[in-house]
């Protein structure tokens, strides 16, 4: 049950294939799987983590050097994330007086001003927040904030409703555990104390209540929750990781 669910949790979060596998994956293994979703994280961080190490001083600008965790997280996770910021950005046009319009936009295929707006906001301050991380310890924060951005689906799915009766939001949030939640959150924890202690801690607060305040802000607008603002959540959250990570090590 528990490598079921780790291997879910790598193949749906990441590009990577673990083994062969003939057995129907149901409702309750993904929703489970996000136990180790900030492992998975981990894992993604590492990568860049390491970009970082080995092209630090082949790369003569920050700029260009913080777009490289960039381009590898989009690439690793099919940018699967940043579809979810696009197509919640959209739907706030109707947020608050047509829900059914609203989740009729995220469902679509197309991408509106608004969301192409937001995906900029994102990937910019990505790469900007990344570069502004501290010398010493940016390989640290590289290697943390995606596992805890991605410990917070696992507090969309424990503090918020399903936007609709189908769909990734619904699986997670109806079928997800308390003790996956648990285990997110503890794992999620004792990485940030393992990667930068104290401070490390602190950050993992300030992530975990900022995450809270943006589902506050998404379960208002629609209603609920989609897969689409999972992944809102997630990259709004990086985005924030990094930027507190830099402000609260300085």
């Amino acid at each position: 049950m528990i490598l079921k669910s780790l291997k879910t949790a790598i193949e749906f979060l990441t590009i990577f294939r673990v083994g062969k596998s003939n057995e129907e994956i149901q409702a309750e293994d993904i929703a489970n799987s996000i136990m180790f979703f900030p492992l998975v994280g981990i894992l993604l961080g590492g990568i860049c983590g390491l970009s970082e190490f080995l092209m630090r001083y082949m790369v003569v600008s920050d700029l260009v050097l913080s777009l490289l965790p960039v381009i590898i997280l989009v690439l690793l996770t099919r940018g699967l994330h940043l579809d979810g910021v696009a197509d919640c950005f959209d739907a706030l046009h109707f947020a608050g007086h047509d829900k059914e319009k609203a989740l009729r936009v995220m469902k679509g295929k197309t991408i509106g001003a608004f969301g192409a707006s937001a995906l900029v906001i994102v990937i910019v301050g990505k790469i900007i927040s990344i570069s502004a991380l501290p010398e010493g310890f940016k390989i640290e924060g590289l290697i943390l904030i995606p596992a805890l951005s991605r410990w917070t689906s696992a507090v969309s799915a424990r503090f918020s409703a399903p936007a609709s009766g189908e769909g990734l939001g619904y699986i997670f949030t109806v079928h997800s555990t308390r003790r996956a939640f648990f285990i997110s959150g503890l794992s999620a924890f004792l990485f940030s104390i393992l990667l930068l202690g104290l401070k490390g801690g602190i950050i993992f607060v300030v992530v975990s209540i900022f995450s809270f305040v943006l589902l506050i802000f998404f379960n208002h607008a629609f209603g609920g929750v989609t897969g689409d603002v999972f992944g809102a959540v997630i990259e709004i959250s990086e985005v924030f990781g990094f930027l507190v990570t830099g402000a609260i090590i300085r």
